[in-house]
């Protein structure tokens, strides 16, 4: 079986790193689901969960990265069921955009 996370590379605006991170998914009327990534870029996430999410579902993702939680506005863009979910950002604040930026050029740097 491909990695689901790459099926959709040649849409992406922005390079993915794989990269485990802790993090929140935010849906309405729900408690968070705590999961983790398998690569993060500054346009999206892939989320690896057995309790996926229907393609177009709106949430809010917390990221933890290095102990600093960052809150971003997404939406869920593919659902491979007990795989995980493709889950592109749609708006962040300035700050934490160039925290997400710091974390993923401070990964690449130690490749």
């Amino acid at each position: 079986m491909t990695d689901p996370s790459q099926t959709h590379a040649d849409r992406r605006a922005y390079p993915r790193t794989k990269v485990s991170v802790q993090t929140e998914l935010h849906l309405p009327d729900r408690d968070p689901l705590i999961e983790q990534t398998s690569d993060l870029s500054l346009g999206g996430c892939y989320v690896k969960t057995m309790v996926t999410i229907p393609v177009g579902t709106k949430l809010n993702v917390g990221l933890w990265l290095e102990g600093e939680k960052v809150m971003i506005s997404a939406m869920v863009v593919t659902c491979y069921p007990q795989v995980g979910n493709g889950i592109q950002f749609l708006a962040m604040p300035p700050a934490d955009r160039n925290r997400v930026r710091g974390f993923l050029e401070s990964r690449r740097d130690s490749d």
